[in-house]
């Protein structure tokens, strides 16, 4: 009796070391999946990083680019402004 039930107790034993096997098995499975998972993410996050870096770059660029235009606009304007009083002062031909 005290023996079958011994048995009985490392049957169950068995059982539940085989079910601890199975789970470190999926845990193991799904650590290496979300390591993949991290990975991808990291490459993701890199590529963004990159994306911002150019982005930044093109941003100053632009920014450049705009405060160029600024400076030929107000060029511009000095000129219509210069047109605009020659057109406006008394001929002296006439």
């Amino acid at each position: 009796m005290t023996m079958q039930g011994l048995h009985g107790a490392v049957a169950v034993c068995e059982m539940t070391m085989q079910g601890l096997h199975g789970l470190f098995t999926v845990c193991e499975m799904t650590m290496q999946h979300l390591h993949s998972v991290v990975t991808v993410c990291e490459m993701i996050m890199q590529g963004l990083h990159g994306l911002f870096t150019v982005c930044g770059v093109t941003m100053q660029h632009l920014h450049s680019v705009v405060a160029v235009c600024e400076m030929i606009m107000q060029g511009l304007r000095g000129l219509f402004a210069v047109c605009e009083t020659i057109q406006q002062a008394p001929t002296m031909n006439h």
